[in-house]
């Protein structure tokens, strides 16, 4: 599987995107930012994951390298990430307790998506892995 940043090059490439238009577009104060998640010294936070994937306009599995379909996703007004949050969970039969009982999300996980905040890149993906969907879809892009 290719990683994040081998899948940003392409896109960078393949938009003629420089690092310049990528941190105009972030809105990021350094692009030495940029280098590190081109370095995979780091990953993107996931509001810029977001960002990125309107910026490229494909999805955020793409993105992540969840799926190498590069299809392409109108952006749209995302709803709140706690009310998308709560809806699928109900959609999928699970429960916020059965999440944190399978040591998927902790209490403070809980209390941040409640706050209306993103979790970390690596624990969107963990959850969306475990409800079965796709990213786009657990933050109500897709």
């Amino acid at each position: 599987m290719k990683s994040l940043s081998t899948r940003l090059k392409e896109l960078m490439q393949l938009d003629d995107k420089s690092i310049d238009d990528i941190q105009k577009y972030l809105s990021i104060n350094s692009n030495s930012i940029i280098y590190d998640w081109l370095d995979d010294v780091s990953t993107p936070r996931f509001h810029n994951v977001i960002k990125l994937a309107d910026l490229f306009n494909c999805s955020i599995d793409y993105i992540l390298n969840i799926t190498d379909n590069l299809e392409k996703v109108s952006t749209k007004e995302l709803p709140s990430f706690r009310n998308q949050f709560k809806k699928v969970v109900y959609d999928r039969n699970f429960t916020q307790n059965k999440i944190i009982n399978d040591k998927i999300l902790s209490h403070g996980h809980i209390a941040t998506i409640n706050k209306n905040r993103y979790l970390s890149t690596e624990n969107m993906i963990k959850l969306a892995d475990y409800l079965g969907v796709s990213i786009d879809f657990l933050v109500g892009r897709g």
